[in-house]
């Protein structure tokens, strides 16, 4: 079983730690688990990530080099994702084996998250979300004491712009605080309910939808359930000339009358469905 947890945040937020403490954690307390830490800065130049930070969390305009730079920064997060991709496609050494891709990014916009949801799933793997809501203000502080900061300025905008997990495909987990004992616990644990939780591949998801469909169809009671509501249409067109209010009153009528004979039809053998279906057009056409 794969799981995929993207551990997002603000720089500075402390993603970084948390993953390597929670990779400890992982794997002290479970044999069977593998744990694999994609640093996405590791595949990112500093001129690349500059650029980024300027242009893409303030959202201003990249002109000349900038331009080059920033699809250089996406041809290098391309290339993260295709690090996750190359660890999934190797097979696990035991089938009761868990292996956990720890993706350590700010992920601030929902659209990357959406990329690792979508790998998650085209490899029958789980997937979800770590959020650290860091304060904004200790973010600074300690981005200030990095070697190469990304600044107060892009972060205070990518906070404005932040898209935090909240969608029905992205469960997560929100943690304030890193440094507490119970955050590296809490996130152990909602790491392993994960596990528990495959995302079906999307050409799965077409051929069990339209095995569904196809079972619904070939289904006597829907295909009786089909007649009924042709009769009630035909019964509704026949009487175009009433008023108003006698179409709308012999159309509730006739939906009540479809509804038992409904509820009849489910409780006999569909041979005799027929002659219910007839008798169900005598009685409907009597409403003219």
């Amino acid at each position: 079983m794969d799981v995929i947890l993207v551990v997002c945040g603000l720089p500075g937020s402390g993603k970084s730690t948390l993953c390597c403490d929670l990779k400890k954690a992982l794997l002290d307390a479970h044999s069977h688990a593998v744990c694999h830490i994609v640093h996405f800065d590791n595949f990112y130049s500093t001129s690349a990530t500059s650029v980024a930070s300027s242009s893409l969390f303030a959202n201003e305009n990249c002109e000349g080099s900038q331009v080059n730079q920033r699809s250089l920064w996406k041809q290098q997060r391309s290339n993260a994702l295709s690090n996750i991709k190359d660890i999934l496609d190797k097979p696990t050494q035991e089938d009761t084996q868990i292996r956990f891709i720890l993706a350590d990014d700010t992920m601030h916009l929902r659209s990357m998250r959406r990329n690792l949801f979508q790998i998650a799933r085209e490899h029958a793997g789980s997937f979800g979300v770590i959020a650290l809501t860091t304060p904004v203000e200790d973010c600074i502080v300690r981005d200030a004491s990095r070697g190469t900061p990304i600044g107060k300025m892009p972060i205070l905008h990518m906070n404005e712009r932040f898209e935090w997990p909240s969608e029905c495909w992205e469960p997560h987990l929100s943690v304030s605080n890193i440094q507490l004992i119970d955050a590296v616990n809490a996130c152990q644990k909602f790491a392993i309910s994960l596990s528990d939780q495959p995302l079906y591949p999307i050409e799965d998801i077409i051929i069990r939808k339209n095995a569904a469909q196809q079972e619904t169809r070939s289904n006597p009671t829907h295909q009786a359930d089909i007649a009924l509501r042709r009769i009630v249409s035909d019964v509704c067109m026949r009487a175009c000339s009433h008023s108003s209010r006698d179409r709308q009153l012999l159309a509730w009528k006739l939906s009540n009358l479809r509804k038992e004979v409904l509820a009849t039809l489910r409780g006999i053998e569909p041979m005799h469905y027929n002659e219910t279906i007839r008798k169900f057009e005598s009685d409907a056409h009597a409403f003219l």
